[in-house]
This record gives structure tokens, C-alpha cells and sequence, in this order.
């Protein structure tokens, strides 16, 4: 981070808030690492790495960052990963923004042909309807007619994906 901080600085570049509190704080973490691998006993190295976690915590206060509350962190959601709605795959936002969530000001509702599993059927086939996003558009969502979905019960099983007395799964080959 020191180094990074260096080159940053001779550039001049122009720094985020978040980079500007790294290199300010840079210097600081590296003084605490330096003879970190001459430290004799587990007491000296446990001293000095609570040192470093303590003053890493301090500059990660400083930086205005909370896991999406809509993606959980994840920058991505829906079987097939899209990027999130809010976070828009960043994983994380400002403070203010994660107290100003609302889920309802987002333009997406649970898909209605799968339930907002993404998927159908026992074998997981990605939903006809939203291509396993899990969401639709409100649009979408009220737009939705089941019939225009080129899909029929399966003639063997009568759509419940399960034959015989044991219930097995029905095998296509």
C-alpha cells in the first residue's frame, strides 16, 4: 500500500475519497509491519498484529463503504449472475445509499412463471420466462401470459417430472 501510495502521489493523480484515505493512512500501516519477521516469540507476533488490525480498522472506518443490502455483497444476483440492480456489481455502497434503500423503488418483482427461482422443473432448466434472472420488470411482470410461453406438460409424466410408484425421475433418452 506504501508503494502504491508513492506512485500515486509522484503521478499526481486524482484520487477517490477511498484512495485518498489509503494513502494518507499508508504510510502509518507500513511503519507497524516493518521487523514483523524478526519477532522471536507468538506473544510479539500476536502484540504486533493487533497493532496492525487495530490501525487498519481505524482507516476502513474512515471509508464509506457497507456491504448492498439488495445483493448481500454478492455485486451479482439471479441464477445466471446478473449484476445488481443497485450496487450495479460494485458489492458495496455509501451509508447514506444503504439507508435509503428501498427495495419497492427498484424496477424488478419475483418472475411469475417460476416463482423467482430462476429455474423449473426437477432437472433445473432455466426459466422460459425470465432466462433465470429470477426478476422481471413490472412491465414484464404485468405483461406475463403463460400461454405464449412455448411450453406443454409433458405427455409421459403429465408434467409433475415423476413416474412409478417410487416416484422416480423420469428419464428422457
Amino acid at each position: 500500500m506504501v508503494e502504491e501510495a508513492e506512485k500515486a502521489a509522484q503521478a499526481d493523480q486524482n484520487l477517490s475519497d477511498i484512495e485518498k484515505v489509503v494513502a494518507r493512512k499508508a504510510p502509518a500501516l507500513g511503519k507497524l509491519t516493518v521487523g514483523i519477521s524478526m519477532l522471536k516469540t507468538d506473544d510479539q507476533v500476536r502484540a504486533t498484529v493487533s497493532k496492525i488490525l487495530a490501525a487498519a480498522d481505524e482507516v476502513f472506518v474512515e471509508i464509506d463503504e457497507v456491504e448492498c443490502p439488495h445483493c448481500g455483497g454478492r455485486g451479482m444476483t439471479g441464477v445466471i449472475q446478473n449484476l445488481c440492480a443497485f450496487c450495479h456489481g460494485s458489492c458495496v455502497v455509501t451509508q447514506a445509499e444503504y439507508d435509503d434503500y428501498d427495495r419497492n423503488a427498484i424496477d424488478e418483482v419475483e418472475c411469475p412463471h417460476c416463482g423467482g427461482r430462476g429455474i423449473t422443473g426437477l432437472n433445473g432448466v432455466l426459466c422460459a420466462y425470465c432466462k433465470g434472472s429470477c426478476v422481471v420488470t413490472h412491465d414484464s411482470h404485468d405483461a406475463y401470459d403463460p400461454k405464449t410461453i412455448d411450453e406443454v406438460d409433458c405427455p409421459h409424466c403429465g408434467g409433475r417430472g415423476l413416474t412409478g410408484l417410487n416416484s422416480e425421475i423420469l428419464r428422457v433418452l
